[in-house]
């Protein structure tokens, strides 16, 4: 688990997209897909207050997750975003692994809460 470069944009974009389709997560409603900046995570997550992190798996990006504020919302709140996971690292423990990783540069930024929008499955 790293941070985010710039060359990292078109594999994370990828598994976003590749992701989102298995799952039926269209643009159409409304979902990340439809993110006009999707091909662009580095420089969006490179603003101050923002943070993203991929997975590697022999090589490959494979996954990822990061915090920005929440937009609309009080200065201390940030949103866990874009996290998305290939099938074959999933029940590894390494969203959790994410997540807290996540959580802790939040804290260290200055942010008291998180939000999280899901999708049941």
């Amino acid at each position: 688990m790293r941070r985010l470069t710039l060359q990292d944009n078109p594999a994370i974009a990828r598994v976003i997209r590749q992701v989102s389709a298995e799952y039926g997560l269209t643009a159409d409603k409304g979902y990340t897909v439809a993110d006009p900046n999707l091909d662009e995570l580095y420089q969006v997550y490179s603003q101050p207050g923002h943070a993203y992190w991929v997975v590697e798996y022999e090589g490959e990006v494979v996954g990822g997750g990061g915090i920005a504020p929440l937009a609309g919302s009080e200065s201390d709140i940030c949103e866990l975003q874009k996290m998305y996971f290939l099938p074959a690292i999933r029940g590894k423990g390494l969203a959790k692994k994410l997540a807290l990783m996540a959580m802790e540069q939040a804290r260290e930024m200055g942010f008291k809460r998180c939000y999280l929008e899901t999708t049941a499955f």
